[in-house]
Parts: structure tokens; C-alpha cells; sequence
């Protein structure tokens, strides 16, 4: 039987100091709480409120819905990444991006704020060598749109960043593989320029690729895999890594096609592979992949689709990645892997928070907020 706790915290329009103060709220679970890991993602407090300095913030959610951060952001933010080395997070703004702030995770404590190098904005994402010398942010390039990859000392984080070509268009996520010491980007292949706010320029020639580069000698990346030509308005827009060294790709279509497109992909060590879904899966999930993410365990992934409000579970095979399972909540975006095999923290637009067992199919905590939840999440 499915378990469905949840808690309810504050009113609609709250302040921080509501916030903070409705963390004191009880919540009974029948899980065995283990360390003391948290989900850290960014809000917008007031649903009410579209814009205005203040609206946005960092916060963190304890393993018991409480929650046990809250900082104000400058703006509107997108992926969240912990440093490996020490207490550091860095959280990124939202295409076009114009900041990055690093922060004590415990205390909230500013520890430095980046602008984009001149000619450049931030395209919400970044992720930290293996360990965590040095973090590598997304950047998109005003002139001709190419995507570049700022990498940052972050003994030094005043210090000029290194910039290295991402070689293809639209680069929005980076992760590392540290296994065998490489960035892997996803080029989208969409031009877009800050004049035209969020707009994508070129829909009929855009290419997106899959690309690599070695983040110690942080050169120009060796090798790109891209899909058929045929699907070259299937964006490319983020990335997972399992523990095999096969990256799931989470896909958006920005073509005119009726006709219900892949949402993942995977790269095995030669090529793309498309993975199949069931006929109303396709179509419920109206071709969009908002974030996607592989378990503790390597072997399950999960790719949300808020505009079908559902996410989808895919299992790792012998012979590749297979659809699993879904689920479904309105407006799901954020995915963390949770500690054990097969769970995932899901967020959504609407104020949600669950963890989700995709292994037994049921929910095993659940939290209701009243604010918005953006588009990506991390436990850690």
C-alpha cells in the first residue's frame, strides 16, 4: 500500500523569516533515518510572484521535510552541485545566467559570486573535477552562440578562469566522469543571444552533440556523438552517468513534428542509442525531458517530464537501458538518486516533494510547500 505523509508549512505569500521558522514543524515515517544528508534545490517563495530580487532562494530539506536552509538568491537559479572536497555548494542561474555563487551548505555563508567573462552568460549548470580541485561552469557565447566552458581554481576563486571550447552550439549541462577523468557536455545545438531573451534562433539548423574533453589538460574535447540527422531537433540537454561509464541523455524536440519524440538516450562506448518507450508513455511525456538522473546503485535511471506531469524509470540491461516503470505527479521536474537502490527524491512546480521507491512502486515520504520548486536537485 502506497504511503502518502505529507506536510503542509506556512501560507501562500511567506517571507524568510516564515520560512525558517515553519522548519519546526513534525512529521511522522515509518524509514529508518541513517546520516544526516539533505536535498539541496531553489525555490521560488511566492507562486504569486514571477520576478523581483528576493523571490528566489537556496534551501535545503532534511530527510524528515524540515527544512534547515534558506538563502536568498539574486535571481532565478537552475542546477545545484556539492563539492566533494569540503562543506561548498555552488548553485547557478538559469539560462542566461548572469551569476554563480558558492556557499557554506551548512550556514548558508557567501563565499564567492562570479559573473560571466565578458561577451558570455551562464547556461545553468557545472560540476566539480573528482577532487574538487577545480569547478567547470557552462557558458554560451553571444557572438556566434558556441558553447565554452569556464574552469575555475577553487583554492582561488578570484583568479581569471581558464575558458576551453565546448565545440557545438547551445552547451547547456557538464558533468565529470571521473572514472576515466573527463568532461562530458551536452551541446543542445540551439543558438540563442541575451537580446532575445530565451528564444532559439535556429531551429532548422541546429546540431546538437555529445562531446568530451580531459578536464586535467582541460583541452579541446577528442570526440562527439550526435544523433541521425533526421532527429537534429532532439536537443540534447542533460546528462547522468552510471557506474559503467554509460551516460543517460534526457531530450528535448524543438521541431513541428506531431508525432510523440524520444525523451532519453543513452551512449554506450561507440554510438547513441535511442531508448524505447511504450506508445503512451511517448505521448504523455509530449516530447520534453526536464532532468534526469541514475541511482546509487548504477542500475536504475529516471527522467522527469513536467509537461506530462510524470516521471519515467529505465533499468540497466545487458544489452542497454529498458523502460521500467512511471509515475506520476503534476508539474515533476527535480530528481535526485536517493541512498538505496531505486529510490529518487522527485520535486515539482506545484510545491511537492516525494521519495519514491521505483523498485516496490510506492511512495515511501511525501511533503507539500507553498512555494515553487525549480528544475533540478541534489542529495548529498
Amino acid at each position: 500500500m502506497e504511503i502518502d505523509r505529507r506536510v503542509f508549512i506556512g501560507g501562500l505569500a511567506i517571507t524568510a523569516g516564515d520560512f525558517l521558522a515553519s522548519a519546526g514543524c513534525t512529521h511522522m515515517s515509518h524509514r529508518i533515518v541513517k546520516a544526516d544528508k539533505k536535498v539541496y534545490t531553489t525555490v521560488r517563495l511566492n507562486r504569486e510572484r514571477n520576478s523581483g530580487e528576493g523571490s528566489y532562494h537556496l534551501i535545503s530539506i532534511d530527510r524528515f521535510g524540515r527544512l534547515a536552509l534558506d538563502v536568498a538568491l539574486p535571481g532565478r537559479s537552475h542546477g545545484v552541485v556539492i563539492s566533494p572536497k569540503n562543506d561548498e555548494l555552488v548553485v547557478f542561474a538559469r539560462r542566461p545566467g548572469y551569476f554563480f555563487q558558492v556557499r557554506d551548505r551548512s550556514s548558508g555563508r557567501l563565499i564567492f559570486e562570479a559573473k560571466p567573462p565578458e561577451g558570455h552568460c551562464f547556461t545553468g549548470h557545472g560540476c566539480y573535477s573528482g577532487e574538487g580541485a577545480h569547478l567547470y561552469v557552462s557558458l554560451n557565447r553571444y557572438e556566434d552562440g558556441m558553447g565554452v566552458i569556464a574552469q575555475y581554481y577553487c583554492e582561488n576563486w578570484k583568479s581569471s578562469p581558464n575558458l576551453c571550447a565546448a565545440r557545438g552550439m547551445g552547451l547547456h549541462e557538464i558533468v565529470a566522469d571521473v572514472s576515466v577523468e573527463k568532461l562530458v557536455v551536452a551541446n543542445g545545438g540551439v543558438h540563442t543571444h541575451p537580446d532575445y531573451g530565451r528564444a532559439k534562433l535556429n531551429l532548422d539548423t541546429m546540431s546538437p552533440t555529445l562531446g568530451e574533453l580531459d578536464f586535467k589538460r582541460f583541452e579541446d574535447e577528442a570526440k562527439a556523438w550526435s544523433l541521425s540527422e533526421d532527429l537534429h531537433q532532439l536537443s540534447i540537454r542533460h546528462l547522468a552517468f552510471d557506474t559503467c561509464g554509460e551516460h543517460l541523455l534526457g531530450l528535448q524536440y524543438y521541431g513541428h513534428s506531431m508525432v510523440p519524440q524520444p525523451i532519453l538516450a543513452y551512449k554506450n562506448m561507440e554510438s547513441l542509442v535511442l531508448i524505447e518507450m511504450p506508445e503512451n508513455i511517448l505521448k504523455k511525456a509530449h516530447s520534453y525531458a526536464g532532468s534526469v538522473v541514475i541511482d546509487c546503485s548504477g542500475a536504475l535511471g529516471a527522467v522527469s517530464c513536467p509537461r506530462g506531469g510524470m516521471v519515467v524509470f529505465v533499468h540497466r540491461e545487458a544489452s542497454g537501458y529498458r523502460f521500467f516503470s512511471s509515475y506520476e505527479l503534476t508539474d515533476v521536474c527535480g530528481l535526485a538518486a536517493g541512498d538505496e537502490k531505486g529510490q529518487f527524491y522527485l520535486s515539482s512546480g506545484k510545491g511537492d516533494v516525494v521519495l519514491y521507491d521505483s523498485v516496490e512502486g510506492i511512495v515511501l515520504d511525501s511533503w507539500f510547500y507553498p512555494f515553487s520548486f525549480d528544475n533540478h536537485m541534489i542529495f548529498g
